[in-house]
């Protein structure tokens, strides 16, 4: 492909598809459910008085993405340590439904809920994923707040601290980063 056609081709590749929101930062959501890779439901609820408790991370990723690999361990030794804290956490693989053989042997090693974004139409809340690793923070009402990865910056457990302490402890309403 020549250079011209491959620019125009990428820059066309980032706008949104018909039906698919701009992106979410900013937006409150009233519920997110998934079926997960194992058959069960995974759900999240923000209906007025009936607030869901905590923070829900929501980490989207692939199976062919060495990032994402790399950030998955963190995530869910963070997850670990702040789940009795109210912190939940969801991996959703933009992997084509085809992968999902691999999209589960990848997964085996973690113990945190995973669906494919293929196959969940609530995903689309979320805009059109245009890069991975994202990892969406939604606070206890609902509204997505920032994206850890919006900064191109490698997710750790000094950051996820920084990020989401305040938030679990009711100290912060607001990310201090990547809400771009």
């Amino acid at each position: 492909m020549h250079s011209l056609a491959r620019i125009l081709f990428l820059s066309a590749s980032l706008l949104p598809l018909p039906g698919w929101a701009a992106g979410p930062i900013g937006t409150t959501l009233s519920t997110l459910h998934l079926q997960t890779l194992d058959g069960k439901d995974f759900s999240a609820a923000w209906n007025g008085a009936k607030t869901q408790q905590g923070i829900l991370l929501v980490n989207f990723w692939a199976s062919w993405c060495s990032y994402c690999q790399t950030e998955m361990p963190v995530l869910q030794s963070y997850y670990n340590k702040h789940q009795r804290d109210g912190l939940r956490l969801i991996g959703i693989s933009i992997d084509d439904v085809s992968d999902l053989e691999k999209v589960r042997a990848i997964m085996q090693h973690f113990n945190y809920p995973a669906a494919m974004a293929q196959s969940n139409d609530a995903v689309r809340q979320f805009g059109r994923i245009w890069r991975v690793p994202m990892t969406y923070v939604v606070d206890k009402h609902g509204r997505v707040l920032c994206d850890l990865n919006a900064d191109y910056q490698e997710l750790n457990e000094a950051l996820l601290e920084q990020q989401l302490a305040p938030l679990l402890q009711g100290k912060a309403s607001e990310c201090q980063a990547g809400t771009h």
